[in-house]
């Protein structure tokens, strides 16, 4: 008979492995023990990425070291999710009928886009001294790829720089880039050219709100790049008009003989329809395209300048009548009119197209459009 026998030597090396094993777990456990408490410390008091480096959170970045899937719903009720949030879970939760909710709309979240070929330091300056509230606000621009252009993004880049970084003032909320992925190819004269040069720009602004279009936001102002003076309270009095779709009238100062023809190539967008050339209108092809001013076809539409009651020197007025087209020199748009699909079309759309394009479009899904005959903004 054979006895089998362990022999203690054979489990020293075991005996060694359990001290390891406990430092190891202790060490497992500190680590994500902290982490659990930085993230909630993060959550608690809404510090993101941007506030503590500078720069702006991705949440596939290994360095926050997240749940690999997570789903959490965010229909407290309490607020919108915000970006100090996000720092628990990658994929975040909208209940889609935040937008009616009273916290969302009394809170007038306000996305300023432009385009933006030269860099105007007037029009800069001039959206640095709304009163509005900078943290509502978020900047949106969209930067051709021509040589004016490569100066104006660097330009803007260091005064974006400049706003954000300081301490003695207010930041805005967000600020976005973007660069067009082709240059402008049209010439400068003819109605074809023209016809060219809105298709692009219809385009632009197109991947432009919708890049930059957040569920916060809760209207769009459009503003050229030449509007260089406004009313400080431009926002506040536009959203005090309480319409879907509002201009402003565009004007130049009497000095500034050189900004008359963009004056009112600009106005000439903002009018009223007549019976008479809606008839005219019916009797083309449905892929000719109309635009107002261009070619020198006599409509006999008013624009909006026509309806001015007041003298710009004597300040402005908050009136609003209903037009059936409207400029984007300087426009308030809610929100919902671009989520329930308004664009600008960059194809004939009931013989229109951009800018007029939209305002149809605006109005086939039952919103008003408005113009301020005696809100006077200027152009350069």
């Amino acid at each position: 008979m054979v006895y089998l026998r362990s022999s203690p030597r054979a489990w020293r090396p075991a005996y060694a492995l359990v001290p390891m094993a406990i430092v190891a777990l202790f060490l497992l456990l500190s680590k994500t023990s902290g982490l659990l408490v930085r993230q909630d410390l993060l959550a608690r008091f809404n510090i993101d990425s941007f506030a503590r480096e500078r720069t702006y959170y991705f949440p596939f970045s290994s360095r926050f070291a997240m749940p690999r899937y997570s789903y959490k719903h965010l229909d407290d009720g309490k607020s919108v999710p915000d970006s100090g949030r996000a720092l628990e879970e990658h994929i975040m939760h909208y209940n889609l009928n935040y937008l009616s909710r009273d916290d969302i709309v009394n809170s007038n979240k306000v996305l300023v886009l432009s385009v933006i070929d030269t860099f105007n330091e007037n029009f800069w300056q001039n959206l640095l001294r709304l009163s509005f509230d900078r943290q509502n606000i978020e900047l949106g621009f969209m930067v051709l790829p021509t040589a004016q252009g490569n100066d104006a993004l660097q330009t803007l880049e260091r005064r974006i720089k400049e706003t954000q970084m300081r301490t003695d003032a207010p930041v805005f909320k967000h600020v976005t880039i973007l660069r067009a992925s082709e240059p402008p190819a049209f010439d400068t004269d003819g109605v074809d050219s023209e016809v060219e040069k809105r298709r692009y720009f219809a385009g632009l602004k197109n991947e432009l709100v919708s890049t930059t279009l957040g569920p916060e936001t809760r209207y769009i102002l459009w503003l050229d790049q030449d509007i260089v003076e406004t009313p400080t309270t431009v926002i506040e009095d536009m959203i005090s008009v309480g319409k879907p779709v509002v201009a402003a009238n565009i004007q130049t100062r009497a000095a500034e003989n050189k900004g008359a023809a963009s004056y009112q190539y600009e106005n000439s967008k903002s009018w009223i329809e007549n019976e008479h050339w809606r008839l005219v209108q019916n009797s083309y092809a449905d892929n000719y395209i109309f635009m107002e001013g261009i070619g020198g076809v006599d409509t006999k539409r008013v624009h909006i300048n026509d309806l001015a009651s007041v003298d710009p020197a004597q300040g402005v007025k908050l009136d609003a009548v209903v037009v059936d087209s409207v400029s984007f020199a300087c426009t308030l748009v809610l929100s919902d009119v671009h989520r329930d699909g308004a664009m600008f079309p960059n194809f004939p759309f009931h013989h229109r197209i951009d800018t007029e394009g939209f305002s149809k479009m605006a109005q086939r899904l039952n919103y008003e459009l408005s113009g301020m005959p005696n809100y006077f903004v200027y152009h350069s």
